[in-house]
């Protein structure tokens, strides 16, 4: 996942015109990590990160914030993240 945040963010004129995707897919990708891995599972949070950061930079930095929020609450919530997992620090960056 870190190759694209690096990607997108090298790339704006790319990520303008794939937004709506990609926020159907993070969107997809999600409701799937959290059927099959569960919703405090650090790839999931790390789903939710990306899905986040992609409602911000395109426009929607209130839904962003709400996702990163909930991503956050959750890697606090879950015994085996906690606040030192590297999902947890990503989500405070």
């Amino acid at each position: 996942m870190l190759f694209l945040d690096v990607f997108l963010c090298e790339k704006p004129h790319f990520f303008q015109s794939l937004q709506n995707d990609s926020l159907s897919i993070f969107e997809e990708l999600r409701l799937q990590y959290e059927r099959i891995s569960g919703p405090g599972h650090p790839d999931t949070l790390q789903v939710m990160n990306n899905l986040g950061q992609v409602h911000t930079r395109s426009g929607s930095p209130e839904q962003g914030r709400e996702v990163l929020g909930e991503a956050l609450d959750r890697a606090l919530a879950e015994p085996d993240v906690g606040p030192d997992h590297q999902a947890t620090i990503w989500l405070h960056s």
